[in-house]
């Protein structure tokens, strides 16, 4: 319905809402009690209809909507609830304080809380995360950097942390293991975990602190050395003929870190061959690509042979095999001698004198079967976790 509001100092734009500051529901706004409220359109009147008769009787009115709506249609009705808080009443004569709503009834089936944070993504919570197990173990490959024929073994570690973590579990231990290793495979931010698997920013932060020493010590268990017949059963083709006594073929693996803070630790990480801050790790494979050996981390300054000697990959070497490097750990084989083994490496190359064509057949042979652990290396470096410069989080930070 329209309403007539008051006109000020003859000015067209001038005046004020009357009727509904004014009205009684206004007044008993303190009223604990549930009360509908009429909401008032007003226009402005010009100077010259102020005292008209016919103006007053167009007001008195009631607006006639087109043929075309229905005017029978219910409106939805906006109804208060008991909790108001006290804010100033829009008027400008009226000093009584009105009362906001805490909770706006639509209809008599919804309502809307707003004193209180909506729970709406609390809501089917374990079905969202069924979901996305189905679809990580789907594509395990792409979120988890597992084959599908190892998931087996994750569901073993899941049974030895529920030992060990019993009693404080936000997550059940299949949905923390996902968590651990799809941050390792996609290097994604702990927003985007949180949002996956239903939990806040901080605690995606700390359940992947928490439990990736654990995973890494039980993952840690995965790397044997198989035995001498294991490995001539699984010999390939390309070293059946000239190098049928190889077990393990080493390589050293650099990872690009932050910068450190400390002077003393820049000094010790910093690599000449990369040009930046690395750890490094000597790592082995068998002939046909499986890990047997992993060493822990050193600086980026430490010489390949200084790891290959001191990391206890020389102590777990067979008598009367072959090992395969490259021809930068040529350092190392007075103590490959010492273990009664071979060393397998390219021959070295001097400025000069040209190799011959029996050391230059024999070095190509080489390369071509030490690419095994130079793909197997790659197979590591897919991680995202471990690309340059990565870190957890500027704030969650290990």
């Amino acid at each position: 319905m329209r309403s007539r509001g008051t006109q000020v100092n003859d000015n067209i734009f001038g005046w004020k809402l009357v009727d509904a500051a004014s009205s009684p529901i206004c007044a008993t706004r303190k009223r604990k009690e549930m009360t509908s409220r009429n909401w008032i359109v007003t226009t402005p009147i010009s100077s010259n209809e102020k005292n008209s008769s016919t103006c007053n009787h167009a007001c008195s009115t009631p607006l006639k909507s087109p043929a075309h709506v229905n005017t029978t249609r219910k409106r939805k009705r906006l109804t208060f609830d008991e909790s108001m808080s006290p804010v100033p009443c829009i008027s400008d004569h009226d000093d009584e304080s009105y009362r906001l709503p805490s909770t706006i009834c639509v209809s008599s089936e919804t309502s809307v809380n707003l004193s209180s944070p909506c729970p709406f993504h609390l809501r089917n919570s374990h079905a969202e995360r069924e979901r996305a197990r189905t679809v990580m173990e789907r594509h395990s490959k792409i979120y988890l950097g597992v084959d599908q024929d190892w998931l087996s073994v994750l569901h073993l570690i899941t049974y030895k942390m529920e030992k060990v973590y019993n009693s404080d579990r936000i997550l059940d231990t299949i949905y923390i293991v996902f968590l651990v290793l799809r941050k390792l495979k996609l290097n994604g931010s702990f927003d985007i975990l949180g949002h996956v698997f239903h939990i806040s920013v901080s605690q995606a932060a700390k359940m992947f602190r928490k439990h990736l020493p654990f995973l890494s010590d039980h993952f840690q268990e995965l790397i044997v050395w198989p035995s001498s017949n294991s490995i001539k059963k699984t010999l390939p083709v390309g070293f059946r003929k000239s190098f049928r006594k190889v077990e393990t073929i080493g390589d050293c693996l650099e990872i690009e870190i932050q910068k450190p803070t400390s002077a003393f630790a820049q000094a010790l990480t910093w690599s000449s061959y990369k040009s930046a801050n690395t750890i490094k790790y000597f790592v082995s494979i068998t002939p046909n690509g499986i890990y047997n050996f992993c060493s822990k981390g050193y600086g980026g300054r430490t010489t390949d042979e200084m790891i290959t000697s001191n990391c206890g990959y020389l102590n777990v070497v067979r008598p009367h095999t072959e090992v395969m490097v490259d021809r930068g750990f040529k350092k190392i084989e007075p103590m490959v001698l010492s273990r009664k083994a071979t060393l397998v490496r390219p021959p070295s190359v001097s400025a000069s004198q040209k190799l011959s064509k029996k050391d230059f057949l024999s070095a190509r042979k080489i390369a071509g079967l030490r690419i095994h652990v130079e793909r197997e290396i790659r197979r590591i470096r897919e991680f995202k976790f471990l690309a340059p410069h990565a870190v957890l989080n500027n704030r969650w930070c290990v």
